[in-house]
């Protein structure tokens, strides 16, 4: 299974009118998609999605060799804490792996925090969500788009369940526990993976399309644990 996502949020004019401090002529360099400028200056911070962070580091670290009179910073938060301080105004640009929606008024929020200027978001980036399972005695398990939306239902608690075992032909299971892990913040891959079953198995995954996993399965666990994001 995967499912790509992308998104990168930018504040046109939050960046632009605060001189000297950010960056200078930002916004006329950003229109006109010229190269370096011995002109730029300043700094600039952004937050976002972990899945980014090795690509928004590079980019920066490019950015930054070809001016040097610029400092980029990516604090890689998830997507739902980029875009919270995007719309707060504490970052001039996010990193999201779902984009802004009416929901909880983010988009009227982000509007209201780049007056004069505009949301500007701009698809950046694609990676393939994964789902890793620790079973090391087993490689290359297949796992159906039901029986995966099933054991995150926790419906199927154990890898020698008969619906793995049709994935599965010939293969010896084993009949350890099945312990689903999900993130435990507002994620862009959540609401991903969440869409993904919805779309796919509607009628095994009734759950609400969300960042945060709020059915009744899975046990919570820190951000790193969730499920591969490359």
């Amino acid at each position: 299974m995967s499912r790509f996502r992308w998104l990168a949020v930018f504040a046109s004019a939050a960046v632009s009118r605060r001189r000297p401090r950010r960056l200078r002529r930002w916004q006329r360099h950003h229109r006109c998609g010229s190269g370096s400028s011995a002109n730029l200056s300043g700094e600039i911070a952004g937050a976002g999605s972990t899945a980014q962070q090795a690509a928004q580091e590079a980019w920066v670290a490019n950015f930054e060799n070809e001016n040097s009179g610029v400092t980029i910073s990516y604090d890689p938060v998830g997507s739902g804490g980029g875009r919270e301080q995007f719309i707060a105004g504490g970052v001039a640009f996010a990193g999201s792996d779902a984009a802004l929606t009416e929901e909880e008024g983010e988009i009227k929020g982000a509007m209201k925090r780049c007056e004069p200027g505009k949301v500007i978001e701009v698809p950046d980036y694609i990676s393939p969500i994964a789902i890793i399972y620790n079973l090391p005695e087993v490689e290359g398990l297949q796992l159906s788009p039901e029986t995966l939306a099933r054991i995150f239902n926790q419906e199927i608690t154990a890898w020698n369940d008969k619906a793995i075992a049709a994935d599965n032909p010939g293969v010896e299971l084993p009949s350890t526990r099945i312990t689903p892990v999900n993130r435990s913040d507002e994620s862009g891959t959540t609401q991903n993976f969440t869409e993904y079953l919805s779309e796919v198995v509607p009628k095994v995954w009734t759950h609400e399309v969300s960042g945060d996993w709020r059915s009744r399965v899975a046990r919570p666990r820190p951000a790193p644990q969730a499920w591969s994001k490359r």
